[in-house]
């Protein structure tokens, strides 16, 4: 994919998802780790649009959102409201490579994907480390029968790896779709991941 291509492509996702709800996960997760989830700093990884940014905003949390696209950061900036201006800290870079802080929740809403296997890796290292006991990770992992699994700069994982990956977390829920649906701009995908929520040990 061309460099042009790619900027078309993110560019259209942003039309499609500005201005949208937050995501299901987000939900999810802040709902069931409601009893004993401490609301400070979190961290949107990932941030595209915003939607997760600023319902965690509202919701009296200091945020930084991160995303290697500047765009994605633009819009996020001058659509905060005024309000939650001083709560809001962003960042533009490759997850692999961006300064997390100490916090208690991470969401990576269909993103942490989005690199090669390598950087994937040290992304999560760095996700590990930026949170202690009862710290929150909610994240989505592309499955290995996804249509995108043969595309360069994206990883896939299996449950069971997973699983591995989240053994330094108590799993609160680990579920599995598959379905054939649309890209954003509307092109045919069949679509597997995970969604996973867990409290770090």
């Amino acid at each position: 994919m061309s460099n042009e291509t790619k900027k078309n492509a993110w560019k259209d996702y942003y039309e499609v998802w500005r201005g949208r709800e937050c995501s299901k996960l987000l939900v999810k997760t802040l709902n069931a780790c409601e009893s004993f989830i401490e609301v400070s700093q979190a961290v949107d990884l990932g941030a595209g649009t915003g939607r997760d940014t600023f319902e965690l905003l509202k919701r009296g949390w200091k945020v930084l959102a991160i995303d290697c696209e500047k765009e994605s950061i633009q819009i996020i900036v001058e659509d905060t409201p005024k309000e939650f201006k001083a709560n809001l800290t962003t960042q533009v870079g490759k997850f692999s490579e961006v300064k997390l802080p100490n916090n208690k929740l991470i969401v990576a809403s269909f993103s942490l994907f989005f690199s090669e296997l390598n950087q994937f890796k040290t992304t999560w290292d760095l996700i590990l480390k930026s949170q202690d006991k009862n710290a929150v990770f909610a994240g989505t992992f592309l499955g290995v029968k996804d249509s995108w699994n043969s595309r360069n700069g994206i990883t896939t994982s299996t449950k069971e790896q997973i699983v591995e990956m989240m053994s330094s977390f108590d799993i609160i829920s680990l579920d599995e779709e598959e379905y054939d649906g649309e890209t954003a701009n509307k092109k045919s995908k069949h679509w597997h991941y995970f969604s996973v929520i867990g409290r770090k040990k």
